[in-house]
């Protein structure tokens, strides 16, 4: 093995100054040479910005981008801009990586060279309880036949809501993949990983499912504050157009998956407007937004049969029943 970078390991940071050594140390200790760490500090205000260069200074595998705060959908392309190797590694400041991760990686590289390699993760819940999130794929490799057979009828959303998990961190993505892909938008603050996974799966060549529980993701309190705040409108809307220009929708059912995806987007963004205004308020604004496209076309074609929630949701959406969705904002 020579000395080039094999993997880049790209770590937004954000006020995150509680996690951010156990997440370093845990790519540092890997016990693998040929590995960065970029740290963007995405403007934080509390300590996170000093002990990025204090880490960056005890390993110089590590590189540090300071910049104004822009959101993580733009952190992550200035660290893949500057990034240096092939591939590239998403973990959250808060997460952590097993050992292992990069050495299996590495061999699953050298013997198939696939486009992405996915892994499963350990998820801790609230209650510190943790379970293993696992997925149903084959485990191995899959060429790009494979793929459109396997992956495809779920890359969005089926009928049943299951979909490929969207999140960045849990992967393992060609840099030259992630950059034609990556969505960079400041006004996108949800669900802007599926913008970019979703159009990197779809042209994949070549994919790998790695059976083996690398990533641990953990129950942040502080991130759990912001989930009753009403969401903004355009949120989705961004993600749902980026996906639509880079993705052929004509492919499979794709343009179904899609319309099924911003019903869903619709309705967790409509519920939430009743965290924040009087119930007459939000069904007023709950009804303009549903004059309008893509959601008014997109309720006309779907239909969920396969979940009672779902089965729910289109039903209270298309007959204009929001007292179900200002109940539903009350149990969440």
């Amino acid at each position: 093995m020579n000395d080039r970078i094999f993997f880049s390991v790209i770590i937004p940071v954000y006020n995150a100054e509680k996690y951010l050594t156990r997440c370093v140390k845990s790519v540092c200790n890997q016990n693998y040479a040929n590995v960065e760490v970029v740290l963007v500090d995405d403007g934080s205000s509390d300590n996170s910005s000093e002990l990025c260069d204090v880490l960056a200074q005890s390993d110089n595998r590590i590189k540090v981008i300071h910049k104004r705060n822009q959101g993580v959908s733009i952190a992550r392309k200035d660290g893949v801009q500057i990034s240096r190797s092939d591939y590239v590694i998403f973990v959250d400041s808060d997460d952590y990586i097993s050992q292992g991760l990069l050495r299996a990686s590495e061999k699953i590289i050298e013997k198939h060279n696939p486009d992405i390699i996915l892994f499963e993760a350990v998820e801790e819940t609230h209650k510190k309880k943790h379970f293993e999130r696992k997925y149903p794929y084959r485990d191995g490799f899959y060429t790009k036949e494979d793929i459109h057979r396997d992956i495809l009828p779920t890359l969005i959303q089926a009928d049943n809501a299951s979909y490929f998990p969207p999140a960045m961190w849990g992967k393992v993505i060609k840099r030259e993949l992630l950059l034609s892909n990556l969505l960079a938008n400041t006004k996108a603050s949800i669900a802007e990983d599926g913008a970019s996974i979703i159009p990197c799966m779809f042209h994949a060549k070549s994919f790998y499912y790695l059976k083996e529980s690398y990533y641990n993701y953990t129950y942040n309190a502080d991130s759990a504050t912001k989930k009753h705040k009403a969401l903004n409108w355009d949120w989705y809307r961004i993600v749902n157009i980026h996906i639509s220009e880079r993705i052929n929708l004509g492919e499979g059912d794709l343009e179904l998956q899609l319309a099924r995806k911003i019903v869903h987007d619709f309705f967790n963004t409509a519920f939430t407007q009743f965290y924040e205004n009087e119930y007459r308020r939000a069904n007023n604004e709950i009804m303009k937004q549903m004059e309008m496209d893509p959601i008014k076309t997109a309720l006309g074609r779907v239909k969920f049969d396969r979940t009672i929630k779902a089965k729910l949701m289109v039903f209270a959406l298309k007959r204009h029943i929001f007292f179900l969705l200002y109940l539903y904002s009350k149990i969440r």
